[in-house]
């Protein structure tokens, strides 16, 4: 069998099935990936293009795409003129129907160096609703030459079912910190940076943990929530003032997606945390090793790791329904300081 998309980090059973979709020749004209911010959506989506352009795709001693050949080369490059990636216009912050109608324009034009035309849409979930059913026309009637949609989003539940229907949705799968360990040292060059770390400081975001790895700017704050939490943490079991622990939150971000990010990023150092209450071998989430964790737990109760859990989760609710971080965080505070003895929310 054929390695399937061996540059693709992660989702093994859905590189399976797309290499074996092209090899058997049943690959359809549209497919949806849907994957979290950092998961390798558009990386893999020219992995796709590559495979179908792959003049080694029959070779059985070659991966798919084999990486070799000219068409391979200049896709993974972002080279060839009929694999296309568009997004919403500079300074839109959604796709419009101008955006797709241009891109319907350009279908009249024949391929120039591969046998097909592949247009992949990144946040295509930002596709307004007239924008999604111009692209709907496209989908139910491929023009004559042949053309591959692939469409990218972090939620497909926010396209319509009609574009959902004819385009199959495709879940990638975060990696493992193994997996994503190993895929940073054979592919990238060594930084100085232990690819075991930027794996585990990632959370299993692929381009955090590139952006880790080779210690780019990106990386900064990032890394700053991690310590920002570690330190949350630790001050959830430890003895303080009430004051002294209000004062603590005046550092969180006052804006929706950051803070909600930061309360998911606790939310896991919890569940760390009542993994160790429970047993001695485990595989942290949020913690880069057990034995941290472990250190975490010794200072706080299962109850209050437990309230805390449900606080953050409902936190996080209210924010998901626009409740203004001004005044919800410190109605947090207080409620955390509570919840640390085991009180419920």
């Amino acid at each position: 069998m054929k390695d399937a998309f061996p540059s693709v980090c992660g989702s093994a059973r859905l590189r399976r099935a797309i290499a074996d979709d092209i090899e058997s020749g049943t690959f359809a004209h549209a497919y949806l990936f849907e994957g979290p911010k950092g998961s390798g959506k558009a990386a893999f989506a020219l992995a796709v293009a590559a495979a179908l352009a792959c003049e080694k795709k029959t070779d059985p001693l070659l991966p798919l795409p084999c990486g070799q050949c000219g068409p391979c080369k200049r896709i993974l490059a972002s080279l060839c003129p009929d694999v296309q990636t568009i997004g919403p216009d500079e300074g839109k912050a959604t796709i419009g129907v101008d955006r797709i109608r241009r891109l319907k324009e350009s279908l009249v034009l024949t391929p120039g160096e591969l046998d097909f035309k592949c247009y992949i849409i990144r946040d295509a979930d930002r596709m307004t609703p007239q924008a999604q059913n111009s692209l709907l026309k496209m989908l139910e009637e491929p023009p004559g030459s042949r053309t591959v949609y692939l469409l990218l989003a972090k939620n497909a539940q926010k396209l319509l079912p009609t574009v959902r229907s004819r385009a199959p949705v495709l879940r990638l799968s975060p990696p493992t910190r193994r997996e994503l360990a190993a895929y940073l040292k054979d592919t990238l060059p060594f930084s100085g940076v232990e690819a075991d770390f930027a794996a585990a400081a990632s959370g299993g975001n692929l381009a955090l943990a590139e952006a880790i790895y080779l210690k780019k700017a990106e990386a900064q704050a990032p890394l700053a929530d991690r310590a920002l939490v570690t330190e949350t943490a630790e001050l959830f079991g430890r003895d303080c003032s009430k004051g002294e622990f209000l004062l603590f939150f005046n550092r969180f971000p006052q804006k929706k997606e950051e803070l909600l990010a930061l309360l998911m990023l606790i939310y896991r150092a919890m569940r760390d945390i009542i993994a160790a209450k429970r047993t001695e071998r485990f595989e942290p989430d949020f913690f880069l090793t057990s034995g941290e964790a472990s250190a975490c737990a010794s200072r706080i109760s299962v109850k209050g790791a437990a309230a805390l859990s449900v606080l953050l989760t409902d936190t996080a609710a209210e924010l998901e329904k626009n409740a203004p971080p001004k005044t919800l965080l410190p109605a947090f505070a207080l409620r955390a300081y509570h919840a640390r003895g085991g009180i419920r929310p």
